[in-house]
């Protein structure tokens, strides 16, 4: 017999995966912090231009606060000495909290965002499965997507794919409780979590447009039964969600729809793009290049049991997953001349979804057990390979990008440890005494090529992170004086 108090103390299967999302969160965390540890974010341009625009926003925030003003707030918004109109700045913001709450320290910010970040991620991604698939699928599905190469390495990195992919399944989320756009309530819960994918990144309605056609189609078809004088509901929440979308990003967003144009026409390779970024549209490399990244993003083995799942009829959700994988797929491919392993990243956390019910369908109990148990202690062994040497995968992945099946920069290897921030830190010591009793420290920085691409935006970061207490200008020359 169950003592009555242990009996009161037994939780449903809700709370049980409620508790398990919340050790699994916990769990990468500390893997996180273990993996900023040993090195620093990722390189690369992109990266710390990110956290220098970050420190600005964090600037700039501070002072409206001490000082309020419509100026001031506009200038937040939209101010391009805080970052280019084409980057949103909703993951700054999350940053800016951080920088107040735990310090402007580099790991302590990637830390905090993409922990923020991962929390709405993985609770979406729990809805998302829940809804489809059932609560058991939707906690291995989370299980699976945290130990991706993928996530392993773009969850220790700054920047706004990893944000946009948590967006992009909140938004999906909240799209099924549309039910079709028949539910008011539900659209306008979409409208809210579409607003905030723009907001994070505006590349998220290429992950979004496609769902929300099916999802309108499917709600008009519902509504065939309707006599011919009712009133039609789909279309009126469609008219809702839009207006709310675009109220709240026509005052939020920072760019307008002519900025986001020339950045599209700008990575298809039609205007301004360097011919060494770009494939051949229709070239082998070119059509391979994302099939081959989403291997090795999410391992070969949960890519193949996500096709299998997908190609059978009787997968929850099949048409809603296949169409919120297949659209942004094709435009990457055929649209945009620009290849980068990040430009797919939103799509993982349903592939993850699609390979965990076809694990949870298979017959027998022992079978299902073993295999489950095989996939994730090969994820768990990946991951920690990952962690500590340099792999197979990033092997692999230098000799397929040097076919250009992929880019040569491997995002598969252990941290690299540095030590910029020390010998910075030691540069803006120098640079205060050489100012002497001047109340504002001017810095300009040679961008040279041959010292590599980002090395002055770098620079430009870290003297800006270092240095405190007066006025800084940072900026960046391209040309020798």
């Amino acid at each position: 017999m169950v003592p009555k108090t242990w009996r009161a103390l037994r939780l449903n299967t809700t709370h049980r995966c409620w508790l398990l999302l919340a050790a699994l969160l916990l769990l990468h965390v500390n893997l996180w912090q273990l993996w900023l540890a040993r090195g620093d974010v990722a390189q690369g341009c992109d990266v710390f231009s990110h956290l220098n625009h970050q420190l600005q926003f964090s600037d700039a925030l501070a002072e409206l606060l001490r000082e309020p003003s419509l100026d001031k707030a506009r200038g937040l918004i939209s101010a391009p000495d805080i970052a280019p109109a084409k980057w949103p700045r909703l993951t700054y913001l999350v940053s800016s909290v951080g920088a107040a709450l735990v310090g402007r320290d580099t790991r302590a910010t990637v830390l905090f965002t993409n922990t923020v970040f991962s929390l709405v991620l993985l609770l979406s991604l729990f809805s998302l499965g829940r809804r489809l698939m059932g609560a058991r699928a939707a906690l291995l599905g989370c299980a699976l997507f945290t130990l991706f190469p993928y996530t392993a390495h773009f969850a220790n990195s700054y920047g706004l794919d990893y944000p946009l992919t948590a967006m992009v399944t909140l938004s999906w989320a909240a799209l099924l409780r549309t039910r079709g756009f028949r539910s008011r309530r539900g659209s306008i819960l979409f409208a809210l979590a579409l607003a905030l994918t723009l907001l994070t990144k505006i590349q998220g309605i290429l992950f979004l447009v496609g769902p929300m056609v099916f999802a309108a189609m499917a709600g008009l078809r519902l509504e065939r039964g309707r006599a011919k004088g009712e009133l039609r509901v789909v279309p009126l929440n469609l008219a809702l969600c839009g207006a709310m979308a675009a109220i709240i990003l026509s005052a939020l967003l920072p760019g307008n729809p002519g900025t986001y144009l020339a950045t599209f026409l700008y990575h298809t390779g039609a205007s301004g793009l360097p011919a060494t970024m770009i494939r051949e549209q229709f070239s082998w490399q070119s059509l391979l290049f994302y099939p081959v990244t989403l291997a090795l993003g999410v391992s070969p083995w949960v890519l193949i049991l996500a096709i299998a799942g997908l190609s059978r009829r009787e997968t929850p959700g099949r048409g809603f997953l296949l169409v919120a994988l297949v659209t942004p797929l094709l435009i990457f491919t055929l649209l945009i001349s620009t290849k980068w392993q990040r430009f797919l990243l939103p799509a993982a956390p349903l592939l993850a979804l699609a390979a965990a019910d076809l694990l949870l369908r298979i017959k027998g109990p022992r079978a299902r057990a073993a295999l489950v148990s095989c996939v994730l202690l090969l994820g768990a062994a990946q991951l920690g390979v990952m962690m500590f040497h340099k792999n197979l995968y990033s092997r692999l992945q230098e000799r397929l990008g040097a076919a250009g099946l992929t880019t040569t920069n491997a995002f598969a290897h252990p941290p690299v440890a540095d030590n910029y921030h020390e010998q910075v830190a030691e540069v803006v010591t120098l640079l205060r005494q050489r100012s002497g009793a001047s109340s504002h420290l001017n810095v300009s920085i040679l961008e040279d090529p041959a010292v590599g691409a980002g090395a002055g935006v770098l620079l430009q970061y870290m003297i800006r992170l270092h240095h405190q207490g007066r006025p800084l200008s940072v900026q960046l020359s391209g040309q020798r004086p």
